[in-house]
């Protein structure tokens, strides 16, 4: 779930290249790439599912708090602001739950 949210927002923030290395789009085009991060998505799904509903359920929260936090972040580099410290504490937040929500289900 995290390499797909990974190739996702490379496309998003227009990075070509990530630790050094050509970004999935940058190699394959957007199409492609957001393809592969959606069959990741799925195959994460597929994965975790076998641990039950509970598990399953953590893992949506997460993706789904990471996708507000995502917005979040976009919608202030459209305005071309910086987060004040409220908006940064909430983006920093939601991405954090993103990884150490399953975690802890």
């Amino acid at each position: 779930m995290h390499t797909a949210s990974l190739v996702h927002d490379d496309i998003i923030d227009k990075d070509v290249k990530r630790r050094g290395i050509a970004a999935v789009h940058s190699k394959y085009g957007n199409e492609t790439a957001i393809l592969a991060g959606d069959a990741l998505i799925a195959k994460g799904i597929m994965l975790i599912s076998k641990y039950g509903m509970g598990v399953t359920s953590a893992m949506a929260k997460a993706a789904l708090d990471m996708c507000a936090g995502e917005l979040l972040d976009h919608e202030l580099a459209e305005e071309r602001r910086m987060p004040d410290v409220r908006e940064y504490l909430k983006i920093a937040r939601l991405r954090a739950d993103r990884c150490l929500g399953p975690a802890a289900a």
